[in-house]
């Protein structure tokens, strides 16, 4: 008869071993079954949102270039083409938060180069605009004169 101390070492032995996360390093155990492939993950790209941005582009940023509809679906699928390459996954991968890092940056740099005649505003502190002074009545001369 198996001594009972040795049972309860080698139960708790195996109940550790299975609560450890697996190695992603390591070759899965043979039994494992295989994950889906990075395709079949459910994740927008980013060439799905490039058709609406190059629109956003064409009316605010280049309205005096008058893009035609071909250059904007080939500006937006080459655009999309860069930004998937650089931002694997789209919205839903890795690099998503640097991806809405550009994207807001873009937003607010727009929006102010828009707002302000189409330039940049100055970068540094506000400029204080003097108040205006009290007008000072003129003198007329002395009293009595």
């Amino acid at each position: 008869m198996p001594d009972p101390n040795t049972q309860n070492l080698a139960a708790e032995l195996a109940a550790a071993e299975a609560a450890i996360p697996a190695d992603p390093t390591l070759p899965p155990p043979p039994g494992t079954p295989e994950p889906p492939p990075a395709a079949a993950v459910d994740s927008a790209s980013c060439s799905d949102l490039t058709p609406g941005l190059v629109e956003i582009i064409a009316a605010t940023v280049l309205p005096a270039w008058n893009l035609t509809e071909d250059e904007k679906r080939e500006f937006s699928g080459a655009l999309g083409e860069c930004l998937d390459q650089l931002f694997p996954g789209g919205l839903s991968g890795k690099y998503a938060c640097w991806l809405r890092l550009v994207a807001c940056s873009a937003v607010i740099v727009v929006s102010r180069a828009s707002a302000n005649g189409g330039k940049l505003p100055r970068i540094g502190p506000r400029l204080e605009k003097p108040e205006k002074a009290e007008a000072v009545p003129a003198e007329t001369g002395p009293a009595g004169a």
